[in-house]
C-alpha cells in the first residue's frame, strides 16, 4: 500500500512540476487603470479612433496604468515594456508621477505621451518643443495653451499621424498586437 501511495505521489508531483515548466503565464488583458487618470486613457482611445487608429488593443496588453508615488524624481511618466521571449508576448506598465496632478493639462499630456509609447512610438522628436512627444514637457503650461482647444487638437492630430506612420514590420509591439490581439 505504501509503495502505491509513493508511486502516485511521485507521479502527481512530477506532473505538477512538468506543467509548471511548460505552462504559459496568464495574460488577463484586464488593465488596472487608476481612477485619477482613467478619463485621459479613455480620451486617448476615443481621440485615436476619431483619427483612424484603434488604441484599445495596445492598452489591453498593459498590466497597469497608475500614479506611482514612489517614482524617481525627474520623470513625469515612464512606460516600462516587458516581453516574454519564450511565449512571444508583450505586456508592461505605465507609471505617472504624482507631480502631474498639479495640472489637468500636464496630467493629460503625460498620459497621452506614455500611451503613444505603448502604441509603438519610440524616442522623442525633440527635447523641448510643443509636440506631445517632446522629451521635456513644460511643467507649467501657459494658460492660453490650456484654454486653446484648437492647439491641443492639432497636437493630437500630429501625435496619431506619427503613431499611424510607424511601420508595423519595424516595431515588435505593433507586430505583436496586429498578429495576436486584433484577431
Amino acid at each position: 500500500m505504501k509503495g502505491r501511495i509513493k508511486i502516485i505521489s511521485c507521479t502527481l508531483l512530477y506532473s505538477i512540476v512538468l506543467s509548471c515548466n511548460t505552462a504559459k503565464p496568464q495574460v488577463t488583458f484586464d488593465t488596472h487603470i487608476d481612477d485619477e487618470i482613467k478619463e485621459y486613457v479613455e480620451e486617448f482611445i476615443v481621440e485615436g479612433k476619431k483619427r483612424g487608429f484603434d488604441a484599445k488593443p495596445y492598452v489591453k496588453i498593459i498590466d497597469s496604468i497608475r500614479i506611482n508615488y514612489d517614482m524617481e524624481y525627474g520623470y513625469l511618466g515612464l512606460y516600462t515594456p516587458k516581453t516574454n521571449e519564450k511565449f512571444n508576448y508583450f505586456y508592461g506598465t505605465v507609471d505617472i508621477s504624482p507631480i502631474n496632478m498639479s495640472s489637468k493639462m500636464l496630467l493629460k499630456s503625460t498620459v497621452f505621451h506614455e500611451l503613444a509609447h505603448v502604441c509603438g512610438y519610440q524616442g522623442h522628436p525633440c527635447d523641448l518643443c510643443p509636440d506631445i512627444m517632446s522629451s521635456v514637457t513644460n511643467v507649467k503650461p501657459k494658460d492660453k495653451d490650456i484654454k486653446d482647444k484648437v492647439s491641443w487638437d492639432a497636437k493630437v492630430d500630429v501625435l496619431f499621424k506619427q503613431i499611424k506612420g510607424i511601420p508595423i514590420e519595424d516595431n515588435a509591439v505593433r507586430r505583436y498586437v496586429e498578429k495576436h490581439i486584433r484577431k
